[in-house]
């Protein structure tokens, strides 16, 4: 089994994984920036070191925040085609 399969399956029991329509994501991959894993600014970040060197994503989310009880939380979020379905892939925190 694939990395990303793998990640995706360990997302599913969480509910972190959804499928997106074709005609959304290929909006979305026209309106962000693609990252290729290997030479993005996001290769530490959670999920994306899971990828294989060369995988085409976006990035949909990334947002950290705390308040003044000093509650800290965080969502990162990203798009990518894998096995011809396009794939959101969260964590958060």
């Amino acid at each position: 089994m694939s990395n990303i399969n793998k990640l995706i399956n360990s997302l599913i029991e969480d509910y972190n994984v959804d499928l997106v329509e074709e005609k959304i994501a290929l909006q979305y991959f026209k309106d962000n920036e693609i990252q290729i894993k290997g030479n993005s600014s996001y290769e530490d970040a959670s999920l994306v070191d899971c990828l294989p060197k060369g995988k085409q994503f976006i990035v949909l989310c990334d947002e950290k925040s705390s308040n003044e009880t000093r509650d800290y939380s965080w969502c990162f979020q990203i798009m990518l085609k894998h096995n011809g379905l396009y794939y959101v892939l969260t964590d958060r925190g």
